[in-house]
């Protein structure tokens, strides 16, 4: 079946561990919204699974200025994880469960030969997707 939701994948198996995959988390706050989801996961599933957090890396500067209301990367990138800290903090899900691919991207966004990590698409720069290169850096971080 071509078909699939996220709840089916997550009921189909028993999962040792599942990893949350976090968006930009700008004017929105986190807690509540991560303890229902969690609440919702130990209840569906039955037990509780680790859980970690794929804290993602900052829209591209060209992004920020138009879509956002962070000034620099580096400032929209600490925001989004110290938010998935304090959320992290409050749910029980220890610090050490955030994944720090945002980091990575971060971190290699300033050598001075690498490109932005983002994907293009028509001609347009993609915000929110990686491109090869950096998909590469995510896998490896995850991993």
């Amino acid at each position: 079946r071509l078909h699939q939701t996220p709840m089916r994948g997550l009921l189909e198996e028993r999962w040792d561990a599942i990893i949350l995959h976090q968006y930009n988390v700008q004017d929105h706050p986190i807690e509540p919204i991560f303890n229902d989801f969690l609440k919702l996961i130990i209840e569906k599933l039955g037990y509780c699974p680790k859980i970690y957090v794929n804290a993602t890396w900052a829209y591209c500067q060209e992004y920020l200025e138009e879509y956002t209301s962070y000034s620099t990367e580096e400032e929209m990138w600490e925001d989004m994880l110290n938010k998935w800290k304090d959320a992290c903090e409050d749910s029980g899900v220890a610090e050490f469960s955030i994944i720090p691919t945002g980091t990575a991207i971060q971190n290699a966004r300033t050598l001075s030969w690498a490109d932005d990590y983002g994907r293009f698409c028509n001609a347009d720069p993609d915000m929110h997707h990686l491109n090869p290169a950096g998909g590469f850096i995510a896998a490896c971080t995850i991993f």
